[in-house]
């Protein structure tokens, strides 16, 4: 077999298979911000919308088309919600979400699917509250203006993936 190869230019566009995991983020992301996020293209599937489902529930308003999803959202200012919020089989919504209830200046309550209630939070919740209890000498929670990003330092030296997700999502200006 003979093979020859000649220097080319590749030229042309994709479509990327939308992903569950980044249409969540993105819901969540586009939830915090403030104004309106439009998500193209996003997977459709039981657990981005109960993602979808679950950011309503803090105040988002989520208008979910075929191709696109437009979310406008709380300004990082998420109210309480006032039921349940049921995140469904979506442990990536759970996780994720966690994150936005801990900005909820009152009760959160999270459930999910048989598997989900199976599922153990509480060390994520616990590595949270430290992880929250060890900033507040750098944050100032009460005092929240616009156009300012909050920023953050966490000097502790083993966490888990998720906190950090959470971490970054929540505090843009994280180090």
């Amino acid at each position: 077999m003979e093979v020859t190869s000649q220097k080319s230019r590749l030229n042309g566009e994709i479509t990327v298979p939308p992903s569950k995991s980044h249409t969540i983020r993105a819901v969540i992301i586009g939830a915090l911000a403030d104004g309106e996020s439009v998500i193209n293209e996003p997977l459709n599937s039981l657990d981005t919308r109960s993602a979808a489902s679950a950011v309503r529930a803090f105040g988002a308003i989520v208008d979910m088309r075929h191709d696109s999803w437009s979310i406008h959202g709380v300004g990082g200012k998420p109210r309480i919600p006032d039921d349940i919020i049921d995140v469904g089989n979506s442990g990536t919504t759970l996780y994720m979400i966690m994150g936005t209830a801990s900005l909820v200046d009152g009760w959160s309550v999270l459930t999910g699917d048989e598997q989900i209630r199976r599922r153990t939070a509480a060390p994520l919740i616990e590595e949270l509250e430290l992880f929250i209890d060890s900033l507040e000498e750098e944050i100032n929670y009460t005092d929240v203006y616009p156009n300012q990003t909050k920023s953050a330092y966490y000097g502790a030296p083993a966490v888990s993936k998720e906190l950090m997700e959470r971490a970054f999502t929540l505090y843009p200006d994280f180090r």
